[in-house]
Order: structure tokens, then sequence, then C-alpha cells
């Protein structure tokens, strides 16, 4: 958004560097931090899922630095560069976005995946408690009937 501004982003830079302390929390890889990814490798269960967030901070941390660069020739005057830099195929921010969005949502599939196969062996472990529930309610009654016949013969 800097870039389409033409010189009047500074609100959008800022903007931009607020988000990115957001997401790593202003820590390096690998480091404890406050931020989403950080936390987001916390709470990941296992291997796979630490691996692909881990890849998504690496590809921010790379994004980081391809925007800075972008950044630098845009302040040097070379606007089409900065360009190239953003939106370009090829070494661009826009490409390590994308890795960014590749490895998240290999993250939250496989979290997902996770959290389904939880709830299917939580739902099958209580199968039974239906039957066990009538068989519950009837030795109640059960036992109901015999009470009140002990207390009625009590009574004769």
């Amino acid at each position: 958004m800097t870039l389409v501004a033409r010189g009047g982003g500074a609100a959008y830079e800022d903007s931009y560097r607020k988000q990115m302390a957001g997401i790593l929390g202003g820590q390096r890889l690998g480091e404890p931090g406050e931020g989403l990814l950080p936390d987001a490798r916390a709470l990941a269960d296992d291997a796979a899922g630490r691996d692909a967030v881990k890849e998504a901070e690496r590809a921010v941390e790379e994004w980081q630095r391809r925007h800075v660069a972008a950044r630098a020739k845009d302040d040097s005057g070379e606007y089409d560069a900065a360009v190239r830099q953003v939106i370009g195929a090829k070494g661009s921010t826009g490409e390590s976005f994308d890795r960014v969005d590749r490895s998240l949502s290999r993250a939250a599939a496989h979290e997902q995946d996770q959290f389904d196969r939880a709830a299917r062996q939580g739902r099958g472990r209580l199968t039974g408690l239906p039957a066990g529930a009538w068989a519950l309610a009837v030795l109640g009654a059960a036992a109901a009937v015999v009470g009140i016949g002990r207390r009625l013969a009590e009574y004769r």
C-alpha cells in the first residue's frame, strides 16, 4: 500500500510494522514470544504441526527481509524495482506471502484433522452410554418396586 500511495504511505508502513510485531511478537525464530506464530507453535502438539508453523515463521522472516529491500529501493527512488520486489514472480514479498499462506493452511488442516480424529474417538467411547442409561433406569425402577413392595408388606 505504501507503493500505491507513492510517497504518502507512512501510515501503511506503520501499520505493517505493528502487524508484523503482532505476528512474530518482536522475536526471532526459535525464541519464546507473545506473537501469533510463536503462540501457534507452542500450541501445536506434534512435530507435523510445529514444523508447518516454523515454516510459516521462516517465510514471514523472509517476507520481512524482502520488504526491507523493497522499501530501500523505493526510498532510493527505484520505484519500478521496488514494485517488482513486491509483486514479481521470483524473490518477491508476494512469493513469501504465498509461502506463509501455504504453511499456515497446512498447519490448520493438520490441526483440524487431529481435532476431527479426537472427536470421532470421543464419540466412539460414548456409544454404550444410551444402553447404560436404560439399564440404570430399569434397575432403579426395579429397586423402587421392590422397596415399595417391602414397605407395603410391613403394613399388612
